[in-house]
């Protein structure tokens, strides 16, 4: 495991970040660290899915090579040639679940995103609100203000 990929020492934050949260640490952490090691846990989701990949396409042209042999020197019905034909099926059924999670996962992604965004856009325009409350309170207190110098002292 801690040769993911490109930045192993991503893989142990990434363990420590996973450990930590299972046993309820992790809330603890700044939540700069916590954007970063999310960061870190995606690289590294995606460097494990490539590389999944990679694995299940070179077992599959190997599978392909082995049955392609077995059908030139043997019947149809041979047990060997149905066993490599059923590793074949459950290889490309790997591979279409793995394409799955990423489909998922990247959907999964987008709405998080969205879900930044209108927040981010109700933040701005709770904001903006906020700030011309304050500029009308100020408003009407300077207003005040000056009404009240324009009484006549007593």
């Amino acid at each position: 495991m801690a040769e993911h990929g490109r930045h192993p020492e991503k893989t142990l934050l990434y363990i420590e970040y996973w450990v930590l949260g299972k046993r309820g640490e992790i809330l603890r952490l700044d939540p700069a660290i916590l954007i970063c090691l999310r960061k870190y846990e995606s690289e590294w989701i995606d460097d494990t899915h490539d590389m999944l990949k990679r694995d299940y396409d070179s077992r599959i042209e190997e599978t392909e090579a082995n049955i392609k042999r077995l059908e030139a020197m043997t019947p149809n019905n041979d047990v060997d040639l149905v066993k490599a034909r059923a590793g074949l099926e459950e290889l490309q059924g790997k591979i279409a679940k793995l394409d799955y999670d990423i489909d998922k996962r990247e959907r999964n992604a987008w709405r998080r995103t969205k879900r930044q965004m209108r927040a981010e856009a109700a933040y701005s325009a709770a904001q903006t609100e906020s700030s011309k409350m304050v500029e009308s309170h100020d408003e009407a207190a300077d207003e005040a203000c000056l009404n009240q110098q324009d009484l006549p002292l007593r």
